[in-house]
């Protein structure tokens, strides 16, 4: 009875289906002598080793247990300048109380370098700034300063509907007098240079249950009284010198202060400074790269420095902001001084690592690069089944296909290559496919090893018909 189209349909698939999912696949050793292959593998194998030694174990210490640092920063600045003319709040003797602003900020701390000072504001009306440039500013009657809720773009208060004929205008509700916004050439607060800078850094490895600070346990009072950080002289000092660090990164003192910058304290391993640093930041770098295999004494930070704003940029350069200080005169009147402070603020950031020995680790490491060795065996068979003369010879001993009927008991053995060759006629030869009359020709030696291992000599390689795709051979039936 002839199948129909689609019952013949359905019975291919489910013989290829079944044949698919009733298939096991189980090594062939083929041991081929050649020394371009073996030569290969070595090499491969060679250089496999070499990466899972000196990379992974040497050099990234892939036999231990890593933790990441939990940090705290608490600074302390000490100095006292005398401010140039005009006095900032008509104070001429400054100290750390007074330019640093705020006195307390999570990981970061602000010294002021320079002050543009308006004194004695009070709520009422004046003119509008003249240098603001914005539309609804400049008038030449009062109709160009219609009263509005709406304050001006950029400017100090809202249109009172009047022109002030003096500045040519709008008057304006406001804290007035208005801020003259222009820097003071030198800076006010110029000799903040010599001011010392305190880091007090705690970290700890919650994992390993390992505490470390940056002030070490052999320093006194004495010496933190008169130690300065130098990179080379002493380079564990904790204590800094402002003018120092700036030209440790690369910035001139006398510069920076006019405008003001950003300064970033980072603490962390090496490895991931690298990686975590902006381009023209200052940072100082806090180097907690801890081995835990060792004494934890020489868990040591090493700093250096970096840059966070660009000193190029074009627009709103340099770091400033406005704070105030209030106060209410003799009339009942709440008044103000509002100070525009220029200056540098340091930033911290806080990274770092330890290590120690663990076996899992060790053993997770020591496994996959053992895994890896596979690849030499992988590269060698794309070679030998695409990139060879007579790869067909060296696919037909590696893939054969064995049917469920020749494993029963009882079965006959397949015949071996000399039997096969014996019942072949010459038609029946000339019929084989290439691979086959490869493994029959006269001129190819053949000595079977016992398990049908079989040793052949392939040593022409031609890649130009290489097929980067995979394939499937098997012998006849």
């Amino acid at each position: 009875m002839a199948l129909t189209g689609s019952t013949a349909t359905f019975k291919k698939i489910w013989d290829t289906g079944t044949s698919y999912l009733f298939a096991y696949e189980t090594p062939k050793v083929v041991n081929i002598q050649s020394k371009r292959i073996g030569a290969m593998h070595r090499l491969v194998q060679i250089g496999i080793i070499a990466y899972v030694i000196g990379y992974v174990f040497i050099w990234n210490k892939g036999y231990q247990d890593v933790d990441h640092v939990e940090s705290s920063v608490v600074t302390k600045v000490k100095g006292v300048l005398r401010s140039r003319t005009p006095y900032p709040m008509d104070v001429e003797i400054w100290d750390s109380v007074d330019f640093i602003v705020p006195s307390q900020e999570n990981n970061a701390f602000f010294i002021a370098t320079n002050v543009i000072a308006t004194r004695n504001q009070r709520q009422g009306r004046c003119p509008e700034d003249v240098n603001i440039g914005m539309p609804g500013v400049t008038c030449t009657s009062d109709r160009d300063c219609e009263p509005t809720d709406s304050m001006i773009v950029n400017g100090n208060g809202f249109r009172t509907g009047k022109c002030a004929n003096h500045t040519k205008t709008c008057e304006i509700t406001a804290w007035c007098p208005t801020e003259v916004d222009i820097r003071p050439e030198p800076p006010v607060l110029g000799g903040s240079e010599n001011f010392t800078i305190l880091v007090k850094n705690h970290i700890m490895f919650p994992k390993f249950n390992v505490k470390r600070r940056n002030i070490l346990d052999h320093m006194n009072g004495s010496y933190l009284a008169n130690c300065r950080y130098h990179p080379v002289s002493d380079p564990l000092c904790p204590i800094f010198v402002l003018k120092d660090l700036l030209t440790l990164a690369g910035e001139d003192y006398k510069a920076i202060s006019k405008r003001g910058g950003v300064m970033g304290f980072v603490i962390g391993t090496i490895r991931e400074l690298f990686t975590r640093l902006l381009v023209e930041k200052i940072q100082l770098l806090i180097e907690w790269n801890c081995n835990l295999d060792m004494s934890v004494e020489n868990c040591l930070p090493v700093y250096s420095f970096r840059r966070m704003d660009n000193k190029d940029d074009k627009l709103a350069k340099g770091w400033n902001f406005r704070y105030a200080h209030y106060w209410t005169d003799q009339n009942g009147i709440q008044r103000r001084t509002m100070l525009k402070a220029h200056g540098i603020r340091f930033v911290f950031n806080v990274y770092g690592r330890a290590g120690r020995f663990s076996a899992v680790v060790f053993a997770m490491n020591l496994g996959s690069g053992i895994g890896l060795l596979g690849i030499a065996t992988i590269l060698c068979d794309f070679v030998l089944l695409h990139c060879l003369k007579n790869r067909d010879t060296f696919s037909e001993f590696k893939f054969v296909r064995l049917e469920s009927k020749a494993l029963r008991r009882g079965s006959r053995a397949p015949p071996t290559l000399r039997d096969e060759q014996s019942d072949m006629d010459g038609d029946t030869i000339s019929a084989l496919s290439p691979g086959r009359k490869l493994l029959l020709a006269q001129n190819q030696v053949y000595r079977p090893y016992n398990n049908d291992q079989i040793q052949t000599a392939i040593d022409d390689v031609d890649c130009k018909d290489a097929v980067f795709s995979p394939r499937t051979f098997k012998t006849p039936e």
